[in-house]
Formats: structure tokens, C-alpha cells, sequence
């Protein structure tokens, strides 16, 4: 301690914390590692199987963290500023993992467009995600789940997970040569604050 100042610590030994980074976001990692004997191989004591309830705190050497992000439930979590520290309780039930993302700057708006509002079945159409913060756009790694329905409500093949790269996130709609003529949906939803965005287009 005298001569390293780790980046993330924790106010448990069993709380396992690691953090990867992309231009202003960090991403931390939390596994709960508590263990005891349980009824499977615990009887022999060679095997601490069982998961044991667990709480603390992370701490994160940053100063500047104005929003923290679960990215498993989809939604903004509290924390604390103390000194030189950005401190985020977590609690745990079993052992199990959580996964944060944490920013500068709040998630405000979710924007999307498409590059037609009608399409030929057998053609294709574009859809392009901006995200905006609350200070300018948000330009690290960013999961996005972009989900594609016909006018019979079916999720198609298109619907598939992404990665906003420098606040933009492309992807292209192919439309089969069978596919149903009306009113299609296509549906992105960041998977930080959970905010979402429904552009519709006609396939004729």
C-alpha cells in the first residue's frame, strides 16, 4: 500500500473487482467470490461450493464520475463522491457477478434514423443510433440492442445485439424476397439507462 495506488479497490477481500476502459467510460467488473461447504461436494471439505451472501463497496480512483450504469438490468445506480474516490455499494445474494459502466456525463437521448421510410422486399434499409450525454455525445463502447419486427409483430433475423463506437451505431435491415408488405419496426434500445427508440418504414 506504501508504494501502489491501485485504480479499483474493495472494501472486501472476497469482492473481486476489475476495471477495462475506452476513452471516458470505465467498466467495472464485480464478482462475488464467498464461498462455504455446501450439500454437493462439501461433505468431503475439498470444494467450498456453496455461494455465501456478500456486501461492500467499490472504490474507484476518479473524480469526475457524474453517472454509474448497471449493464446486466439496464439502469442507473447510485453512488457516492468521497475525496479522491467514486464509491459504489453493491450486495450480493449468491456468488455472482455485477457490471457497471460508469461516465462522465449522464445518458440523455437515444436518437435514431433510417435511411428510408420505404423499402422493395429483397432491398434493404439502414438504421443509424446516435447517443447523446448531457454535455456532448458519448463517444466510448456502448452495447445497443437493435430488435426488427414485420407487420405481423415477428422478430426477423436482423434483430441482433451492437456496439456504439463514437456515439454512432449503424446497422443494415435486409428484407427478404418473401417478406410480409405493411408497416415493419424496427426498435433500438441502449443497455445503460435502458432508453429506446421505435422507427417504423414500409416494406411494399
Amino acid at each position: 500500500a506504501p508504494y501502489c495506488k491501485p485504480f479499483v479497490e474493495s472494501s472486501n477481500g472476497d469482492l473481486v473487482a476489475h476495471v477495462r476502459k475506452d476513452k471516458e467510460a470505465d467498466y467495472l467488473f464485480v464478482i462475488n467470490d464467498k464461498r462455504t461447504f455446501g450439500d454437493y461436494f462439501g461433505p468431503y471439505g475439498m470444494v467450498a461450493e456453496k455461494g455465501v451472501p456478500n456486501n461492500g463497496v467499490i472504490r474507484l480512483r476518479r473524480t469526475d464520475v457524474q453517472a454509474v450504469y448497471d449493464l446486466v438490468k439496464g439502469k442507473e445506480v447510485p453512488f457516492r463522491k468521497r475525496g479522491d474516490f467514486t464509491e459504489i455499494a453493491v450486495n450480493f445474494s449468491t456468488n455472482d457477478g455485477r457490471f457497471y459502466l460508469i461516465l462522465p456525463q449522464k445518458i440523455r437521448a437515444l436518437n435514431g434514423t433510417l435511411s428510408s421510410g420505404k423499402v422493395t422486399r429483397g432491398g434493404s434499409v439502414t438504421v443509424q443510433a446516435v447517443l447523446e450525454g448531457s454535455r456532448s455525445r458519448i463517444r466510448s463502447l456502448h452495447p445497443v440492442q437493435l430488435t426488427v419486427t414485420d407487420p405481423a409483430g415477428r422478430i426477423t433475423d436482423d434483430s441482433t445485439f451492437g456496439v456504439v463506437e463514437n456515439g454512432v451505431y449503424q446497422q443494415k435491415i435486409l428484407i427478404p424476397l418473401d417478406g410480409k408488405i405493411g408497416l415493419w419496426r424496427a426498435t433500438l434500445r441502449e443497455l445503460a439507462s435502458g432508453k429506446s427508440r421505435t422507427l417504423s418504414f414500409r416494406v411494399h
